[in-house]
């Protein structure tokens, strides 16, 4: 009898987990089916990572080295535009992905158009400083790639983890630019210290976010907007709400401290 019991509650609950663990893997395709516009980005990105790691160490009949550089900005205006055809997929609604941590609407698609537009006319600018690089120094150009993606990825946040994830994203591209030459200890002391820095802001961040998430319990944009809204006549008439209010107040201050920190923007700058 205890066999059977067993056997009966086991069947029981492998039903309720794999009926659990459907329904959620069918919620993170259906978030995928939306998320076309960020998968090719990503798959451009490693893609070119994999194909011009391979063909920079390749050489001409003439025993030079391809010019890696210029071929990978030959391509990337046809990528932009394969982005921005995209992001033509008529959104009217805002709709929210990944249990509320991504956003996009209309508005958003926009700016984004925008920044790609620029991101061109900046690709365009870039082949007179091409004449200074080495004909495989690519890594440059790729790592500029990854911080447009952190960039955009920005305009979609709506949380405040995947504010400080992709924040951090692109000042690791950051920190890559500023030391990128090699030769320059002028390049090598200021990627230093703006790692240095950067690691100094993202702390300041962090502490801010907990004090936020510790004092209202809450990280979404929206859900603290409307906490805000419906609680702000009862923190004056409260001595708990007050206090709660403070510690809100203190951590919003630390994470704009932070960000601060990450811009340079005066007086926050070394």
């Amino acid at each position: 009898m205890t066999l059977i019991t067993n056997f009966i509650s086991s069947l029981i609950y492998k039903k309720f987990f794999f009926a659990s663990y459907s329904s959620s893997f069918g919620l993170f395709l259906n978030d995928l089916h939306f998320f076309y516009f960020e998968i090719f980005f990503i798959f451009s990105i490693v893609i070119f990572l994999v194909f011009f790691v391979i063909i920079s160490n390749k050489r001409t009949s003439n025993g030079y080295y391809l010019n890696v550089s210029s071929i990978l900005i030959n391509i990337l205006p046809f990528v932009v535009i394969v982005l921005l055809l995209l992001l033509n997929n008529n959104v009217t609604n805002g709709y929210y992905l990944f249990n509320g941590f991504y956003y996009n609407d209309i508005g958003i698609n926009f700016f984004k158009c925008v920044i790609l537009i620029f991101f061109i006319l900046f690709v365009f600018a870039l082949n007179s400083y091409l004449a200074s690089l080495k004909n495989y120094d690519f890594e440059f150009i790729l790592v500029i790639f990854i911080s447009l993606f952190s960039s955009i990825l920005i305009l979609n946040s709506n949380d405040l983890v995947s504010l400080f994830f992709i924040i951090e994203l692109q000042s690791l591209t950051f920190y890559i630019l500023v030391s990128s030459k090699q030769i320059s200890s002028f390049s090598t002391e200021s990627g230093l210290k703006y790692f240095i820095l950067g690691c100094f802001s993202s702390g300041i961040i962090l502490f801010g976010i907990s004090l936020i998430y510790g004092f209202t319990g809450l990280l979404s944009y929206h859900d603290l907007s409307l906490f805000l809204s419906s609680t702000y006549s009862v923190f004056t008439d409260s001595f708990v709400f007050s206090f709660i209010f403070v510690g809100f107040m203190a951590g919003v201050i630390l994470l704009t401290v932070g960000l601060l920190f990450k811009f340079g923007a005066v007086p926050f700058h070394m």
